[in-house]
Parts: C-alpha cells; sequence; structure tokens
C-alpha cells in the first residue's frame, strides 16, 4: 500500500492544473480525513472523505480521495466497497499508479492474488521504480515458487528502499530454497533484527534445528517462546528438538501446546512424523 498526504497531492495536482481551485471547505474534509487516517480512525476517515467528495464532485483531484476511501474501507474489511472506489478513481486517473498499488494491496487482502498481480505489473510497466509493487510482486513470486523472477524483483526493491524486513526475509527463503542453509539463517536473524516477526523466526529456528547447532537452536527458540508463548509453531519446533533428544513426554507437551494454539494438522506430521 502507497501511502501519501492527500493534502500535499491535492495541492501539487492544483499547481500542475493551473486552473484548479480549490475550496476552503474541500480542503478542510481532506485534511479532518488526512488526520482521522493518521489516527487509524477508519469510520471518521471515511465519512470526511465522503463529506468532501460531495462538497466538490467535480473536482478533479477527487482520484486521491478515492484512492483514501479505498484504503480506509481496506482497513475496515470492506474490500467490495474498496474496489468500488478505486473504480471510480481510476476513471478520472487511468494511470494512477497510487491507485494501482493501493488496488493491488486490497486485492491481496481479499485473495484475489491474480488480479493484484494484474494491478503490479500495470503499475509497474508505467514506473519500474517503485519499491512496495517490486516488494509486493517479488513476494507472490517467491510465493508460487518463481525463485529467480522474484529474487530480480526484490533486489530492485531493495535497492530503492533498503532496510525492509519482508524484503530481507524473502532472501532468506531463496536462499534456503537454493539450498544455502548458513546464509539463510544470516538472512532472516538480520531481517528480526530490523523486525521481530514471529514466521521468520520460526523459519530460522526450524533451519537450525534440523541443519545448525541443536544447543544455539535451543536457546533462541527458549528466548523467542518467550516473545510469542502462543506462537503454534514455535512450539512445533521446540518438540522437535525435544525429539531429537529423546525427551518424548516433553516433546507430546509442545505437541499438545502447538495444537491448543491452533498448529496447522499438515505442518505438525511434517515437523514431527504421522506419530
Amino acid at each position: 500500500m502507497r501511502k501519501f498526504s492527500v493534502l500535499t497531492l491535492i495541492g501539487f495536482c492544483a499547481l500542475v492544473s493551473g486552473a484548479q481551485t480549490l475550496t476552503k471547505a474541500y480542503m478542510d474534509l481532506a485534511e479532518e480525513a488526512d488526520g482521522y487516517m493518521k489516527k487509524e480512525m477508519w469510520p471518521e476517515a471515511e465519512q470526511s472523505i465522503r463529506n468532501a467528495l460531495k462538497t466538490e464532485p467535480a473536482n478533479a483531484s477527487n482520484w486521491l480521495l478515492w484512492s483514501n476511501l479505498g484504503v480506509v474501507r481496506t482497513h475496515m474489511d470492506d474490500y467490495d466497497g474498496a474496489l468500488q472506489a478505486y473504480e471510480i478513481g481510476l476513471a478520472g486517473a487511468p494511470n494512477s499508479t497510487v491507485l494501482l498499488s493501493n488496488r493491488a494491496w486490497t486485492l491481496l487482502m481479499k485473495g484475489d492474488v491474480d488480479g493484484a498481480m494484474a494491478d503490479l505489473d500495470r503499475t509497474l510497466e508505467l514506473d519500474a521504480r517503485q519499491a512496495w509493487p517490486l516488494k509486493m510482486r517479488g513476494l507472490v513470486r517467491l510465493q508460487r515458487g518463481n525463485v529467480e523472477e522474484a529474487a530480480g524483483d526484490l533486489n530492485a526493491s531493495d535497492a530503492l528502499a533498503p532496510g525492509d524486513a519482508a524484503v530481507t526475509g524473502a532472501f532468506g527463503d531463496i536462499e534456503a530454497a537454493r539450498g544455502n542453509l548458513s546464509e539463510a539463517v544470516r538472512l532472516y536473524q538480520k531481517s528480526l533484527d530490523i523486525e521481530a516477526s514471529p514466521e521468520t523466526a520460526f523459519k530460522m529456528l526450524l533451519i537450525m534445528t534440523e541443519n545448525g547447532d541443536l544447543g544455539v537452536a535451543k536457546d533462541r527458540t527458549v528466548q523467542y517462546l518467550g516473545k510469542w508463548p502462543r506462537e503454534a509453531n514455535l512450539h512445533l519446533v521446540r518438540a522437535l528438538q525435544h525429539k531429537k533428544t529423546y525427551q518424548q513426554d516433553s516433546a507430546e507437551r509442545e505437541k499438545n501446546l502447538a495444537i491448543q494454539y491452533g498448529a496447522d494438522p499438515l505442518m505438525i506430521v511434517r515437523i514431527l512424523g504421522p506419530k
């Protein structure tokens, strides 16, 4: 999702168009909506945007408000309403990379990955130097097993916006897929240093448990379980560690905790075996 100040963009559009007139009421409502969005007060932000649109329904800058309305509605889990807002915005600004990127985010949230990819491809055709669309397309490609294409997108994203935890973690996934497990562990740790994530910790600890120093893996697992005590996959890793050291009762206890906290049955079998 691309975040911009509506006021800044509206003001820029007004300067570019020259003839654009913005009333005080319109600007006040746009500013009010911006404030609500920063505070994550989504229903209030939606109402302010709708009021601004009613104030000047023919304003050429309205596509910016329609884009933000889509963002607000997505945060409210109103995906269909968000998509309607983007459609209206794109009718006035069909080549807006902001609208296309935000719609891609909403489509991903809705689970329409193919639709999101179409928007990501389109916005990158318009401007190939966009970190967020490159990142998201890379992550989707990686999820689909297109490792080398994913690496290209993620490297380009990292060059534009270095230090993103998700991108760094994805580099770890790529190295793991290539069989470079020690490098994958290093990258997962780097990602965790940027932003703690139980999913990244799980992947790192699983590799360490199966292919690294078991003692270090156990210590780090205890550390992360202290941070995320209800994280099912971390309990599975802990169960695997107990199983490897023949502590069957402890392994069973951790397995039961993982089940209690919602572990995927297929993940349980993959890590601990059928029994």
